[in-house]
């Protein structure tokens, strides 16, 4: 059986805007920052991001969502609309998600689905 973290991703491709990738060791508490393509790119896509969620699904639980307020694809930094309690560290999962907010809406609309599905 899937996992809770298959699922939400493979909603979240369907309904709209996702990505998902690891923070590197420049992410503070205020930043998170991905030097890897394609989140680290030299085109000109500030805006690609912004007012998106990103989700943090092994953070605390006051800093697992945010809103993306800047995103500055040349250093591959996204900055959140409030900071982050603890810094995403190297290594750590990120997910951005466009439509659905990630934790609560999409973990509630996937408990719904999974609750009316008719197994054989």
């Amino acid at each position: 059986m899937a996992t809770k973290a298959v699922y939400r991703a493979t909603a979240a491709r369907l309904v709209g805007p996702y990505f998902s990738g690891t923070a590197t060791s420049g992410s503070t508490t205020s930043q998170l920052e991905d030097t890897a393509w394609p989140m680290k790119t030299a085109r000109s896509v500030d805006d690609l991001y912004t007012d998106q969620y990103v989700y943090l699904p092994s953070a605390a639980a006051t800093d697992l969502v945010r809103h993306v307020d800047t995103y500055t694809p040349a250093t591959g930094i996204i900055a959140p609309d409030r900071t982050w309690g603890s810094a995403p560290t190297n290594g750590q999962a990120y997910e951005i998600h466009g439509i659905v907010e990630p934790h609560t809406e999409m973990t509630q609309l996937l408990n719904d689905a999974l609750r009316i599905l008719v197994f054989v």
